[in-house]
């Protein structure tokens, strides 16, 4: 019997990591071609020589530490804006592939990045007033009592004002969000968006956001992407930048979107980026004022530095958050797989002054790895012993 189950479990384990490398290496061949691709096109004006030379004596020294020979694109690409070559920039196929599922315990993940637990999680924190909302099929109203679908119906009837109805899980870019007005929709019009977003969503009202954002583009919600690391029990914001809609879109979708690096002080950068890798300089382009700062930058980071650690199996998080009318942050959402577009935007390590650190733990000390799954000996020598 204890050689039988043994087998099941060495065929089981064979079949699941031949199935991950299947999945892995799609994955990062679509990484790799797309990327390779993407910095060809915007390193052309970037002497080729000086790239050679600083790869050669900067970038190879510093990762042959860790015994990785990483591609040069990779940070031509991440380095594009500055023309600079960043021996700490971090690979996308490593980042998604190696580090994200290091640093962030994933069984965790999307259930904790669930819109509509949001509130629960984090109430002391401003966010958009919830009218109803769905979870896998049922209907629930702001304060998480269970109710009918009329009920959810009559709920946004009854509400003075346009409504948001957006997916509440595996969302992203602003996708499948649609504003309606309940005043001028019919019972049937409200049931058929219900049915369009899914089993799964949230309908909240309208973020009246501050004038100094809404001047950058009235019809999007415009957001400061923060994103923040939480190791050795302290939280660090290595990059943040800020995402604007493209005037005549009415939310942040892919090629829709400029990017503009948010500096400590709340100005931002005077060079934005458009569709990953197409840098404007504002000076030309007057796409935002010169003096623009982020209002209230340092209360949207302190709000961070108080709730991440709230979510302590989640080391790395992607937050965004806008400023309502009266000055105050306001929490959107947040990522526990941030894409890497920061690194690009902000022409700066995505770990920043923490890159070594992160580094090493995977590449060497292997610390989070006993921190995040072992759990308790005791815990594990109960399954242990279940197992044989």
């Amino acid at each position: 019997m204890h050689m039988k189950k043994e087998l099941i479990k060495s065929v089981y384990g064979v079949a699941l990591k031949t199935a991950r490398k299947s999945r892995d290496m799609y994955f990062k061949q679509r990484v790799y071609s797309f990327n390779r691709s993407l910095a060809k096109d915007i390193v052309c004006d970037w002497d080729e020589k000086s790239r050679r030379e600083e790869y050669r004596s900067s970038v190879l020294p510093y990762w042959k530490r860790f015994g990785r020979r990483p591609q040069s694109f990779w940070f031509e690409l991440a380095g594009s804006r500055d023309h600079i070559m960043d021996p700490r920039f971090i690979p996308s196929d490593l980042y998604y592939l190696e580090l994200i599922p290091y640093i962030n315990n994933m069984n965790f993940a999307k259930a904790t990045e669930d819109k509509n637990y949001l509130n629960m999680r984090f109430p002391d924190v401003k966010q958009a007033q919830t009218v109803c909302r769905r979870m896998a099929g049922e209907y629930y109203d702001e304060k998480m009592e269970l109710i009918q679908q009329g009920d959810a119906i009559r709920l946004c009837r009854e509400h003075r004002g346009d409504l948001f109805i957006k997916p509440s899980i595996y969302t992203g870019y602003g996708k499948r969000i649609q504003e309606f007005d309940p005043s001028g929709c019919t019972d049937e019009r409200i049931e058929e968006l219900f049915r369009e977003t899914g089993a799964n969503f949230i309908v909240q009202e309208k973020i009246r956001q501050h004038a100094a954002l809404a001047s950058l583009n009235p019809d999007s919600v415009n957001t400061v992407r923060i994103l923040s690391l939480f190791l050795d029990g302290s939280v660090y914001i290595p990059n943040m930048y800020l995402r604007m809609g493209v005037p005549g879109t009415s939310h942040v979708e892919t090629g829709s979107e400029y990017n503009a690096e948010i500096l400590p002080d709340g100005h931002v950068s005077q060079k934005i980026c458009f569709d990953e890798g197409c840098w404007l300089d504002n000076h030309t382009e007057r796409i935002i004022d010169e003096d623009f700062m982020i209002p209230g930058i340092d209360r949207i980071c302190a709000a961070v530095k108080k709730i991440h650690p709230r979510v302590g199996q989640l080391k790395w998080i992607g937050w965004d958050f806008t400023v309502d009318e009266d000055g105050d942050p306001v929490l959107i959402e947040f990522n526990t797989d941030p894409g890497d577009s920061a690194q690009r935007v902000c022409c700066r390590p995505l770990f920043g002054k923490m890159t070594d650190r992160v580094l090493e733990d995977y590449f060497i000390d292997r610390g989070l790895e006993s921190f995040q799954r072992r759990g308790s000996w005791r815990a594990n020598d109960d399954i242990r012993r279940y197992m044989e």
